[in-house]
């Protein structure tokens, strides 16, 4: 039963032009005072607002012949897709971008609200939970993404793969089940393991490579000394974005029957 109160759009024509457009939606009843709390908009400020129905003719317009990007798309487009069927009418085919999956297959932060990636690709968010700082912070968050991982795979992605790539890093997907048999290879016959961490921290570098030997396989963690600091650290999977294994080996002390590694992950 819950309505949409604000829409708010950042439309990149081919050509580079940026387009921003957004309103207030009167949802014809009252604002819960926990809800003004979060976004700051009042029951005075959306009775003057449209309806949506008024409103629905020019979102439709920014909405058709795009890629709609968004962070925790799902949500977005159920409301959408309510507030269309109130009107008696269909609502249209999306091609749709998740920015929200990306973050969670492809970068593995600990957290993947859209506040926190934003401060972790360096983005200010001012005013969060407004549409439009909101819709803001998403463009340039996934331009950054997109920057990241077509460096990555060494060539530009179309929407199409970008959605395959997210789906093959599924964490039951293939990708993770070769990550685990390069770790795993990697502890039994002691040869070093060659990396990209994705790091969590806003001050260092988004990602690195780093050269491992590892000491133990505790999913969904990967206990190492790291060659680059000199020193014993632990590696979350998700946020390993390559592992090959090296061909120079290395010896380590064999640990004890309570700390051989597992090869099944476990869920996290």
């Amino acid at each position: 039963g819950d309505r949409i109160i604000e829409v708010a759009l950042v439309k990149r024509y081919p050509d580079g032009h940026i387009e921003e457009w957004s309103t207030l939606v009167n949802p014809q009843g009252e604002l819960h005072p926990s809800n003004i709390r979060i976004h700051g908009i009042t029951n005075a400020m959306v009775a003057r607002a449209p309806l949506f129905g008024d409103i629905w003719p020019q979102l439709l317009s920014f909405l058709q012949d795009s890629i709609l990007v968004a962070h925790n798309a799902t949500f977005d487009v159920n409301f959408i897709q309510a507030e269309v069927e109130r009107l008696g009418q269909s609502m249209i085919e999306l091609d749709i971008l998740d920015t929200l999956i990306v973050s969670r297959r492809l970068f593995g932060f600990p957290r993947n609200n859209l506040s926190t990636v934003a401060h972790r690709f360096n983005l200010l968010v001012h005013n969060a939970h407004r549409a439009l700082p909101d819709a803001r912070n998403t463009f340039y968050v996934f331009w950054r993404m997109l920057a990241d991982i077509e460096e990555r795979e060494g060539k530009m992605l179309s929407s199409t793969e970008l959605r395959q790539l997210c789906e093959h890093r599924n964490k039951r997907g293939r990708f993770r089940e070769d990550l685990i048999k390069a770790i795993v290879q990697s502890y039994r016959q002691k040869q070093r393991l060659s990396i990209d961490y994705i790091s969590r921290h806003p001050d260092k570098p988004l990602r690195s490579e780093r050269i491992i030997e590892v000491t133990r396989w505790d999913s969904p963690y990967v206990e190492a000394n790291c060659l680059l600091r000199g020193e014993p650290r632990r590696f979350h999977i998700k946020q390993i974005q390559r592992a090959e294994l090296k061909e120079d080996f290395f010896t380590v002390t064999k640990p004890s029957d309570n700390t051989q590694p597992n090869s099944t992950e476990q869920d996290y």
